[in-house]
Parts: structure tokens; sequence; C-alpha cells
């Protein structure tokens, strides 16, 4: 079908003149047959002694490629190779690099291809790509050096990464966050705009213009009342579109703002009543005087508090980010007396760019009116674990209620405690859901021993579709399992020839031993008057005919009732449950032989 040929029959030169084939719609090929170019239709048959019995119909493959359904399409690809051993993944890697240097297959083509049409083996390799050329360096460099920039491999075990989603708090925000996204991608775009509907009558702007606002409006999505509820919205986008493509968590933690996320997640909150509450969280931090100040200490969680004791009043700890990161927040005074203290000391600290003193003593004035606006909302136990920032563990059937959400203004986050917490139920990757790496640095600094991937859906450096597509080929090549005809259901790609897999052959031929004794090749003729009846009853034996009654076949029921106990322990003693329910499958036919053989063998029946 493909080449357009129908190849001649082999060994065929002249049909059997018994065969009546005038009467036949069919017909031997004796040459090649051209086929027409359009519409071919072909058959396969298959009929075995083994019974099997299938024919299958196929048709020509439509070359034709519709309209794209995404106006935009993503400016790189992702490239999947995958092996059962490195031999034939280098293998693999050469055939995929030449078949894209010779420019006979597209890229994205090729990308889908591999995707969807082979199997994904343990040994992985993945790479991210806006074009051939590109692959193709990348393949060359992983060839030489066994590693290159933009090229993931890693190798899958038997059971699939457990994935821990760890959503961002403020700070991750910048002007434009997820534009290119918006653009390429279907299901962020409408799970953003949903947020953004159910937004519309909550802040003084719309949010998407807050979000992709012009140059002269680029600094709203740093006013906390716009920056809460746009991080919930693209965070929330993030993992609609991670769950299209079959990338879901195990286990969720959010930092700060980013737990609101992490419960809508889990379930504890719907989507509306989730934004509901960022906004309203927002809108109360916004209207708090920009007296405060906050400020990341590398120093250990017990130093930084004995530091602070005696300005308790205003300044507090806001956040432990591992075992020597905390972060401290409070009035601006207090934070300068305590920073002279550090610098004396030689411990190095830094101000945070935020607009409020966050987790502190400052935001006692709203403690009261959130807490009275959040008991109007109804909290479900998490459907999947969800580590708390108050306890860093994993949260009970009723642990998040109003009182939670007003102690979580005042009382710090408990990152580290959280990470170990994840850890602990069994986390081997971890994906941030943000705009911008805030959180994955710090969880390698609290497990720097642990054998986990951590891995950021996004950059701000980086072009959003790239890096998501590194994200996922990271994940990829740890062992998740995508869905990868959602990865590419917003375009048309074409299914490509590509070479096959590298099969590593090995020899398996029985050599001779000893001295080869010859052997004489003359033959005693045999009588062959009698010869079809001697060679009848050694191929078959006639246990009934038409007209014939059929006592020469036994009840299968009998004959198992009578060796079934035997056999089955026989089965236990030697390990062979296997073998333990063939008597199951006997017929007529063949609880003859086997009555025979048995009796053959002494057997008492």
């Amino acid at each position: 079908l493909q080449r357009g040929a129908f190849p001649r029959q082999i060994h065929f030169h002249k049909p059997n003149p018994r065969i009546a084939w005038e009467g036949l719609p069919v017909r031997v090929a004796a040459t090649e047959v051209s086929l027409p170019k359009t519409e071919r239709f072909g058959a396969v048959s298959s009929f075995g002694f083994s019974g099997t019995n299938v024919h299958m119909v196929l048709e020509q493959a439509q070359d034709e490629v519709t309209a794209e359904t995404n106006q935009l399409s993503r400016p790189a690809h992702l490239l999947t190779i995958s092996a059962r051993d490195e031999v034939a993944l280098r293998e693999l890697v050469k055939l995929r690099r030449d078949e894209l240097a010779s420019g006979a297959v597209d890229l994205a083509d090729a990308a889908y291809t591999a995707n969807n049409g082979r199997t994904h083996f343990a040994q992985r390799l993945a790479l991210v790509a806006s074009g051939a050329s590109e692959a193709v360096a990348q393949l060359d460099a992983f060839l030489v050096n066994g590693a290159a920039t933009g090229v993931h491999t890693g190798k899958a075990s038997m059971r699939a990464p457990k994935i821990g989603f760890l959503f961002a708090g403020q700070g991750a925000q910048h002007a434009g966050m997820t534009r290119s996204l918006y653009d390429t991608e279907p299901v962020f775009r409408a799970a953003l705009d949903r947020c953004d509907a159910i937004l519309a009558d909550k802040l003084p702007k719309r949010l998407k213009s807050v979000i992709y606002a012009s140059d002269a409006d680029a600094d709203l999505i740093n006013d906390t009342e716009y920056t809460q509820p746009a991080l919930f919205a693209v965070e929330f986008a993030l993992t609609r579109l991670w769950a299209s493509w079959g990338i879901e968590p195990a286990v969720v933690l959010g930092h700060s703002v980013g737990e609101y996320v992490a419960a809508c997640v889990a379930g504890v909150l719907s989507l509306e009543d989730s934004l509901s509450l960022v906004a309203q969280r927002g809108r109360f931090m916004g209207a708090l005087p920009r007296n405060g100040a906050m400020v990341a200490v590398m120093a250990e969680p017990a130093f930084v508090r004995e530091a602070i004791a005696p300005y308790s009043s205003e300044l507090s700890i806001a956040a432990i980010n591992g075992p020597r990161n905390v972060v401290i927040s409070g009035s601006e005074r207090s934070i300068a007396d305590v920073l002279v203290r550090f610098e004396a000391e030689g411990v190095s600290a830094s101000r945070l760019k935020v607009s409020h003193a966050f987790h502190s003593p400052l935001m006692a004035p709203i403690a009261h009116d959130f807490e009275r606006v959040s008991s109007a909302f109804s909290y479900a136990p998490p459907s999947i674990d969800l580590v708390t920032n108050l306890t860093g563990g994993i949260a009970g059937p009723s642990t998040i209620t109003a009182n939670y959400l007003r102690r979580q203004l005042l009382e710090p986050v408990q990152f580290a405690s959280g990470v170990d917490a994840m850890l602990a139920a069994g986390c081997t990757a971890f994906l941030e859901i943000g705009p911008h790496p805030t959180l994955t640095a710090m969880g390698r600094q609290c497990a720097p021993d642990a054998k986990a991937a951590w891995i950021s859906s996004l950059r701000r450096d980086k072009e959003d579709s790239r890096q998501l597509l590194e994200a996922a080929a990271s994940l990829y090549t740890q062992g998740a399992s995508i869905d990868w005809l959602a990865f590419d259901a917003p375009w048309n790609r074409r299914r490509v020839t590509l070479a096959s897999y590298p099969f590593q052959r090995s020899r398996y031929w029985v050599d001779t031993v000893g001295p080869v004794v010859p052997v004489s090749h003359a033959r005693p003729r045999l009588p062959v008057d009698d010869l079809p009846a001697r060679v009848g009853s050694m191929l078959r034996d006639v246990v009934w005919q038409p007209g014939v009654s059929k006592s020469g076949l036994i009840d299968p029921i009998s004959v198992s009732q009578v060796v079934e106990p035997e056999i089955l322990q026989l089965a236990e003693l030697n390990n062979l449950d296997a073998y333990a329910d063939f008597l199951v499958g006997l017929d007529e036919l063949a609880s003859r032989y086997i009555v025979r053989a048995l009796a053959d063998l002494g057997y008492p029946l």
C-alpha cells in the first residue's frame, strides 16, 4: 500500500491446472502489479494449526494534512528515543540523527511519530529543539560526550515515579509571565480564561489585563491585590495543562499563597471558592501600611530565633526554607536592627523584594476579618496528600479550616519539614508549578542526599514553551508516562517513516561437539503397496466418522476426576503452579490420548 505495488508471488511459475482459475475472482501475481494511486485497499490473512484465524483489511494512509487547529505552533519540539539497553539506545540515536540530518523528515513529525508510534522502553533519552539542525547537533554532542545541553537521559524503573507538586508563592511573578503558553496551549488558555471570568467582579481590573499588561502598567503585577490571584490563576492553569498530558501529583505542597492552589488541586476548596479567598486575602493585605520588610538569613533556625527574640512583638520567622535558610519578617525598624547584628557576626542576609511583611505580627490587623470571610466557605477532606505550611506534615481530613487560614497569615511556612514529609511519602520527582523557580533550589538544600529529581515548569529567562518541554523531557526520562496524543492534540502532526528498533542480535547455534561420524545415504526401499496405510497410522487415529458411534471417545470430566487430585499434589510439591489447571482445557480427543499415555506408563485407571 505504501509503495503502490503488489509483489509477485515467490516461487510461482505456472498455475495449478487442477484449479478452475477461470471461475475464481482471484489470481496469483506472477509479476509485480501496480496499484492505483488512490483508494488502495489490501487484506492480510493468517490461518494456523494452533487456531489462528485472522483477516485484516488495510487502507492506504492519507498524506494530506488539514489546516492547523491552533494558529501558533510551539517554538520547539520534544523528541523521545528509548531502548532496552544503552547499546541499543546509542544505535537508535545514530539512526534518528541520520534521518534528521538527511532532511527527509520534519522534526515536528519525527517527534510525533517517535512519541506516539514507538514502545517506550526503560533506557530513555529526550531532547528539546526548535529544528532538525539543532536536534542533530545535540545528538552529535551526545554521541561524542555521552551528554549534551538540552538532552535528558535516564533509566525508568518498573514503577512510575511518585510526583510531588510544589506551588510557588509571592516573588515568582513577573510581567508578561506565561504569555507564549497562553498563545500556544489551548488547555492552559482555557483554564486561565476561566479564572479571569471568575475574578471579573472581584478585582478592579481584569486579571488577564494585569498579567499581560502593556509596559505602562507592567508594575501592577507586583501589587499584592493582583499578585496573589495572578499567581493562583497561572499555577492552576499550569496544573490543568500538566494533567492533560497525563502528569498529576501524588502529593502537593504550596508555599504561602501557593498553599491555596495546593488545597484546590487536592479538592479541599473549589476553584471558585479558592479564587474568592485569594482575591480577598490579597485585598486585605494590600490595604495594610507598607512599613514592613522581609530578609532571607543564611543561618540555622535556632540562631535566628535567638537573634530576633528582643523584637517578638514586631518581628518573627516567616519561613524555614532549609537547614540554613530562614526568612524573617516584620517592621522596618526591627529588621534594620537585626541586620546590623548579622553583619557584625558575618551572617549572610539579604532583603527580599516584597511590598509587605507577610507571615509576621504586622498581618494581625486583618486576621480576624479574614477568618470571618473564610468561615463562609466549606472545606472538604483532601483527595490526595496535602502537606501543610503550619505543620510541615500531611493534612488530616479536617486540618484546613477558616482558623487554619487565619493562622497561616501570621505563622511561619515550614517548607523544610514539608519537603521531608513529601520524601517520606515516597516522592522521587518534584515539579515546581510557577512562573519562575523559587522552591526547587531550596528543596535540594533540604534533602541534598535524596535521590530525587527537582524540575521547574517555567523560568523567567527562558521561553515558556521550551522550558515546559524541558520539564516534560526530564519527567519522561525519570519514568513518567506522558499522554503523547494529548500532548500534540492542538496540532495536526503526520506519521512518517522512521527507522525501526535496532535489535541486539545474539547467535544461539549449537556447535558440533566430538568427531563427525559419516552416515550412509543408502536407505532400504520401502514397499509402496501398503505405504498409505502405514503412514496414515503414524499420522492419525480415526476415532469417529459419520454414521459410526463415537464410543471410542472418552468423557474428559471423568478423566479429570480420576487424575486431578494427584496432579494437583505433584504440582504443589514441585512448584509447578502453572500446570495445576491444565485439565480444565481437556476435550474428548485429548482425553483419549491422555488415558492411553497413562495406561502405557502403568497408571492405574
